[in-house]
């Protein structure tokens, strides 16, 4: 299953890859039909249930980890911090 990943699902995930070392991540969705919307409280089916990959690069998490540096040393010289590119 491929398909765009929200921007903040992105971050978070790079985040994690970052703070617990990891390489590989991805997101747990669950096909919702009419049926669950009217009754959310029935059984959930595991068919149902899609692993999606996300793409996170060593490049990516170097960014976030160079981001991560200038806010801190943001925080110890107390100055606020400009746009991040």
């Amino acid at each position: 299953m491929t398909g765009t990943i929200p921007i903040h699902y992105r971050r978070q995930l790079i985040h994690y890859c970052y703070v617990f070392e990891l390489n590989k991540a991805s997101i747990l969705a669950y096909q919702v039909d009419d049926s669950l919307l009217v009754n959310p409280f029935q059984e959930l089916d595991e068919k149902r249930m899609v692993e999606i990959d996300v793409e996170i690069t060593d490049k990516l998490i170097k960014e976030h980890e160079r981001r991560l540096n200038y806010l801190e040393e943001c925080r110890r010289e107390y100055k606020f911090p400009e746009a991040i590119k």
